[in-house]
């Protein structure tokens, strides 16, 4: 009797996200995710809902300029597996890239086309930058396909785009992140831990503004504070930087071993109620809304977890 390999697919948040951890321990990922469990994991749940395989996902999904999008090959594919699509047609016309894309609706196949042409890239000065300067004709054609591609399979894409147009996005540059120092720092999501009391007696979904978390979070010379429990607080310059923490302590808290579900639960809604100002006021919405909901999905599967644990079952 012979072993077959089969290919791993996480079944749960706890699985994937020790799926994560090894992954990002391989040097046969992309750079940008290596050493970064916290992003593979996300970046799975994206594949996950656009109809990709974890690997899949990570070869096809980036984060850039902080929005997720697909590079341009990857959106054909997610496209192509969709039960409507029935055909895809590209040409170039003097400077001018065009995308046709077929979908049926019924009895009827409904054509949607776009164009994206060179005088539209000078216009949104984009011809002076590498890859444009390289390859025009491939970065108008990645233009039209995307639109076209948005256009047509806007339900199956869930309003991700192209990386190619991502990338043309204007970004401001990052300042310095100034040295932090925290007293008796150790393990950051046991600091946060011994500092609260678990709270039984609330479902821990949703977080409420209430007034004793409303406080203004303090401001040094410009710098976005993360509040630590009975710890010093921290200070960023960029919120990119702040969150980037923030979701770190997260990860950390939500994988550790030495606290039990509820609690880890209960330290997450804390965690997310003292920063709770600063993520609606200094955190663009898409990222707030996505760390709150990465929040969720994390109690939600540990209280699944307190269930299974206590009905019996693995």
């Amino acid at each position: 009797m012979t072993n077959k390999l089969t290919i791993f697919e996480p079944k749960n948040l706890e699985e994937a996200f020790k799926f994560a951890e090894t992954l990002s321990k391989s040097q046969l990922i992309p750079d940008t995710y290596r050493g970064k469990p916290q992003d593979i994991l996300v970046c799975m749940q994206w594949g996950s809902d656009l109809g990709l395989k974890p690997l899949q996902a990570l070869s096809s999904i980036s984060v850039i300029n902080g929005k997720a999008s697909v590079w341009g090959d990857g959106l054909v594919a997610v496209c192509r597996q969709h039960p409507s699509f029935m055909g895809m047609e590209e040409w170039m016309e003097d400077k001018t890239a065009y995308c046709k894309v077929k979908r049926q609706y019924k009895d009827q196949i409904e054509e949607t086309i776009s164009n994206f042409s060179m005088e539209q890239a000078e216009k949104a000065h984009l011809l002076n930058r590498p890859t444009w300067k390289t390859y025009p004709d491939r970065m108008l054609k990645m233009r039209a396909r995307g639109f076209a591609l948005r256009d047509a399979f806007a339900d199956a894409l869930k309003g991700i785009i192209s990386a190619e147009e991502a990338e043309d996005y204007p970004t401001e540059p990052k300042k310095a992140v100034q040295p932090v120092k925290v007293s008796n720092s150790g393990n950051i999501a046991n600091n946060i831990v011994n500092a609260i009391t678990d709270d039984s007696t609330e479902d821990n979904d949703v977080v409420e503004n209430e007034e004793k978390i409303l406080e203004d979070p303090i401001s040094i010379d410009g710098n976005i504070e993360l509040k630590m429990m009975n710890k010093p607080s921290k200070f960023f310059s960029t919120w990119e930087d702040w969150l980037d923490d923030y979701k770190d302590i997260m990860n950390r808290v939500y994988t550790s071993s030495k606290y039990d579900n509820a609690k880890k639960r209960t330290l997450l809604k804390e965690f997310e109620q003292l920063n709770n100002v600063t993520l609606n006021s200094q955190i663009p919405e898409e990222q707030c809304s996505f760390v709150k909901q990465t929040r969720l999905d994390f109690n939600k599967a540990l209280s699944t977890q307190i269930n299974e644990n206590e009905n019996g079952t693995d």
